[in-house]
């Protein structure tokens, strides 16, 4: 019941595109432009494909030769695939992403999942099996404080 009612929510609430980075992010970015010819990207919890969006208007992405987006939703998948042709999408589980090798990505970004999944742990040991060693990853989340959620924009 609950993955008909994720399914069914993901249909009706599209992501908007748009070109909001923080600024941690955005800095990392550009270090790894500055320093690697060529690198592989993984979204987990890409959405619709927003956070890809945004860094592929501002030009971060320009040295990236893969780029795969990880979705539980099909329809998210579908739309991230439509308007972003150069994104591969993998609909998957980010706790358990046995199709994707060891160390293969130079950089891993998961932006607002960590606070839906059952094992924040879970998450953060999948996210480093997939890193090649010395590389990057970009983890943010929202925090919840007595019942109001609490957002740290501007890298901060």
């Amino acid at each position: 019941m609950e993955d008909n009612l994720f399914q069914s929510y993901s249909k009706m609430h599209v992501h908007f595109y748009g070109e909001d980075v923080s600024r941690l992010l955005e800095s990392a970015l550009t270090l790894v432009n500055n320093h690697v010819k060529k690198f592989s990207m993984l979204d987990l919890g890409c959405g619709d494909g927003r956070l890809v969006f945004a860094l592929y208007e501002k030009g971060l992405l320009e040295n990236a030769e893969e780029i795969v987006g990880v979705d539980i939703s099909k329809d998210r998948i579908e739309r991230l695939k439509t308007n972003l042709p150069f994104v591969k999408g993998i609909v998957a589980d980010a706790l358990d992403l046995k199709q994707l090798s060891d160390f293969s990505f130079d950089f891993v970004t998961c932006a607002q999942l960590i606070e839906h999944v059952e094992n924040g742990q879970a998450l953060v040991s999948e996210t480093r099996r997939l890193l090649k060693h010395e590389n990057f990853v970009y983890i943010s989340s929202v925090t919840k404080l007595s019942g109001v959620y609490v957002y740290f924009k501007g890298g901060y």
